[in-house]
């Protein structure tokens, strides 16, 4: 079916994919989706999609809605800072256990078929301007438009026109990219453009938020690619401790985060770990590669500790 597409024309919306039906070790731990987690210069990685999202109301001179979405088995996510002409909504999906296919055609409804929405995977740090990655993907004629990373990978961002998801079934488990997409290519354009510089750095695990906490505090993105064993990570590079969080005399905190209302012994000593909302690590307790929630407290971690 030929149209207008996507070329040039402004968004209706941001959706954010922010929980789905696989929960991640990191994600359970946490007790919270993953955009909750906090980043460099953001309160949480939500906070950090809405100024980009001030980015774009600016650039194209008009209001932004970012819609993030999560399934009834997770909480919310918490609430950012206002952003000049930027509304937030966190909501749950109506629905369960039906992907992201499913999810998309119901959003759809509220919106006409030549309307246009920015979807994105909501657990990942934009590291290129967002105005600048939509400017790409509105360059093309197509009614679908997936962005991908410099090297051919999928960065997590794509422009949909919303006449493409109406034949999505509303019922059953359907995955967008693996099951949706090639129907859609029967009748609609479907089309790739790649990024010329890394979009965005995704965060699915521990491993992968403290190279992008790492990537960020250097001021490389290509720091979160680093996958050699052998190298030399040993220099501290960041920590970040919630002013609420309380550290005891002499504790070490390498390469970490210690959220909100978190307990440090004196003494005790965490690297490249996480330790999340009201836990506590008692003291002398050594944890690395973990990450420490509620019922792992009391140097209790999930991955390495002594």
């Amino acid at each position: 079916m030929r149209g207008p597409g996507v070329r040039g024309k402004a968004i209706s919306a941001i959706v954010l994919l922010a929980g789905g039906v696989r929960r991640h070790p990191l994600a359970t731990a946490l007790g919270r989706p993953l955009v909750d987690l906090p980043l460099p210069k953001h309160a949480t990685m939500l906070a950090a999609w809405s100024e980009q999202a001030g980015l774009l109301a600016r650039a194209m001179g008009q209001d932004v809605t970012v819609r993030a979405l999560v399934n009834k088995q997770l909480e919310l996510p918490r609430a950012v800072p206002a952003v000049e002409r930027v509304a937030v909504r966190a909501e749950y999906d109506v629905g369960e256990f039906r992907g992201t296919g499913g999810l998309l055609h119901d959003v759809a409804k509220d919106y006409g078929d030549d309307d246009v929405l920015l979807v994105g995977v909501a657990n990942q740090v934009l590291v290129s301007p967002l105005p600048d990655l939509l400017e790409l993907m509105r360059s093309v004629e197509a009614d679908v438009v997936l962005l991908a990373e410099p090297d051919g990978t999928a960065s997590g961002l794509q422009l949909v026109r919303c006449t493409c998801l109406r034949d999505i079934r509303g019922n059953g488990y359907l995955d967008f990219k693996e099951q949706c997409l090639p129907r859609i290519a029967k009748e609609f354009r479907v089309k790739v453009v790649r990024s010329p510089k890394r979009a965005a750095l995704a965060v699915r695990s521990l491993e992968q938020y403290i190279r992008t906490l790492r990537a960020l505090h250097l001021g490389s993105e290509h720091e979160a690619d680093v996958e050699d064993p052998y190298a030399e990570e040993w220099s501290p590079t960041f920590s970040m401790v919630d002013e609420t969080a309380s550290v005891g005399k002499g504790a070490l905190v390498h390469d970490s985060v210690v959220m909100r209302n978190a307990r440090i012994g004196a003494g005790a000593v965490l690297v490249r770990s996480l330790v999340c909302e009201g836990a506590a690590v008692e003291a002398g307790r050594v944890v690395f590669d973990s990450v420490v929630g509620r019922s792992s407290s009391s140097g209790k971690a999930e991955g390495g500790s002594r």
